[in-house]
């Protein structure tokens, strides 16, 4: 009996989200290193001895580093629309005391298989993986349960939700819980469910 149904429409702008979500999920502590460096690169070359051409050459790779930042994030999300040729796809949720679908007749996915619970304010991601996730629209559970869903979904799988990493909540100790969670997977990129 279902307990909950929900939707997700993908587009470009989801794909791109859901690309951006796991990577600050499952790569935040390399684009915090990645970020460091280059921040390091900028003061060399702000502050060091003008009369070699080491601080220009810090501060310009610095820079570059710093603005692309997300240069992965978009290669990645054009990768996965370049493989879906365009065509996104639609699903359609039903939650149940056993576990989930996410197409019409599809086979359960028990929750067991959940590792992860993130969310944001319009998204949650119920990932499988560091790799696979379904991303379920917030707007479109019943009767506007979001709360109860989540809360449903959390009982069933015995994980909490979080947010994406970013620096307004970053903590070392919650990127060491976060490293430790997921000391066995391999980030391969996105796929989408």
């Amino acid at each position: 009996m279902a307990r909950f149904t929900a939707k997700m429409q993908h587009s470009p702008e989801t794909i791109g989200k859901l690309v951006e979500t796991q990577q600050r999920t499952f790569q935040f502590g390399k684009r915090v290193a990645h970020s460091l460096i280059a921040i390091l690169l900028i003061i060399y070359g702000l502050y060091a001895d003008k009369q070699m051409y080491t601080p220009y050459i810090a501060l310009i790779i610095g820079c570059t580093m710093i603005t692309g930042l997300n240069a992965g994030i978009r290669r990645q999300t054009k990768n996965v629309i370049r493989q879906m040729n365009n065509v996104f796809p639609k699903s359609d949720y039903v939650f149940t005391d056993k576990g989930f679908t996410f197409y019409d007749k599809g086979e359960i996915v028990p929750y067991s298989k959940l590792c992860r619970l993130i969310e944001d304010k319009k998204y949650m991601y119920l990932y499988i993986s560091t790799q696979s996730a379904y991303m379920v629209d917030k707007s479109t559970v019943s009767g506007g349960a979001c709360t109860a869903l989540k809360d449903f979904i959390s009982e069933k799988t015995g994980l909490n939700w979080s947010r994406p990493n970013s620096i307004l909540n970053f903590s070392f100790t919650g990127l060491i819980d976060k490293l430790k969670a997921s000391k066995n997977d391999k980030y391969e990129g996105p796929r989408l469910k």
